[in-house]
């Protein structure tokens, strides 16, 4: 029900407290860090990169069944770029996915969500695996910068979704973040 509200999932912050926000794109976070191999920094980047789209859709179609007044709400996101290996015009053909749901009482809010099933669903993902010095202060979801000239060429803005931290006075922290990449 959250995501259909265009809502982030429920999730525990360091305090134990249950909390859930508005959605907002990867590219569009505040950064929380900053790992750069420039400076005297302990950080050992691995970049891993997969792509896969043979399956990917591009028509989405959503019907809301709004039960209040019995109206059906219908919204339609056709991946038509140019740019885009999977669009229509780069295909030749319609993949399309389609889905009701029950949740969405209007139209802005019907588009809104069927815009950001298509960008999710027309995004592929960069993995990033490093190691560096224990950071307490990482939470859920932190959004990295990551200076590594070593392994890109420019910094490049990493969500985290993972780490591990061993608890001992020389342990190495464990990082695995991914960055969208538009296909």
């Amino acid at each position: 029900m959250l995501r259909e509200i265009n809502y982030t999932s429920l999730w525990f912050d360091e305090f134990g407290v249950a909390r859930s926000e508005p959605y907002i794109t990867p590219s569009g976070r505040d950064i929380t860090h900053t790992y750069n191999t420039k400076k005297d920094s302990i950080v050992a980047p691995s970049l891993v990169e997969k792509l896969e789209i043979s399956d990917r859709p591009n028509v989405f179609i959503r019907v809301a069944l709004n039960l209040e007044n019995d109206e059906e709400l219908t919204s339609v996101f056709i991946n038509d770029d140019v740019q885009s290996p999977i669009s229509t015009i780069n295909r030749g053909r319609q993949i399309v996915d389609y889905s009701t749901i029950d949740n969405i009482t209007n139209q802005e809010m019907l588009n809104e969500f069927t815009r950001r099933v298509a960008i999710e669903s027309t995004s592929a993902f960069t993995h990033l695996s490093f190691g560096s010095a224990l950071m307490p202060t990482h939470g859920s979801a932190e959004t990295l910068l990551c200076i590594f000239p070593d392994v890109f060429d420019t910094p490049l803005k990493f969500h985290e979704t993972s780490w591990e931290m061993p608890l001992v006075y020389d342990g190495i922290m464990k990082h695995e973040a991914r960055k969208v990449v538009q296909i």
